[in-house]
């Protein structure tokens, strides 16, 4: 599997795009989830541009983040509530779509974020 390595600058840009498809789609909610651990500093970051709180209580009026939707399994609980889900990457083979994501990721790529070490493991190295 391959490695991507993102920088601060290209998540910077990202969360800008992804708060510009969130206000022009018109989607109700009022506070902010970030799934732990990938969505948590995501989830400050949208907080800050969309001037919406960050909460602990979800419904469907939460916009819920998170890094990646690799296999959809993480996101799957939040789309059966009704939430919004945001991920900054998003893998076709994933089980759910996001409501809003904002780049494609092939199925053998793993991508490490400037929040992450640069020697992450790949999920192939936690499977094991």
């Amino acid at each position: 599997m391959k490695k991507k390595y993102y920088s601060w600058e290209e998540i910077d840009a990202c969360m800008e795009n992804l708060s510009l498809d969130i206000i022009k789609s018109g989607v109700n909610f009022n506070k902010i989830y970030g799934i732990k651990r990938g969505g948590l500093i995501p989830a400050v970051m949208l907080s800050h541009i969309l001037n919406t709180p960050i909460s602990d209580i979800i419904d469907s009026h939460t916009l819920v983040i998170d890094d990646i939707c690799d296999t959809g399994e993480t996101l799957k609980f939040y789309s059966e509530q009704k939430c919004p889900t945001v991920t900054l990457h998003y893998k076709r083979s994933a089980i759910v779509e996001p409501t809003f994501w904002r780049e494609l990721v092939d199925d053998e790529t793993w991508i490490v974020y400037p929040w992450e070490r640069p020697d992450s493991n790949t999920i192939a190295d936690y499977k094991k």
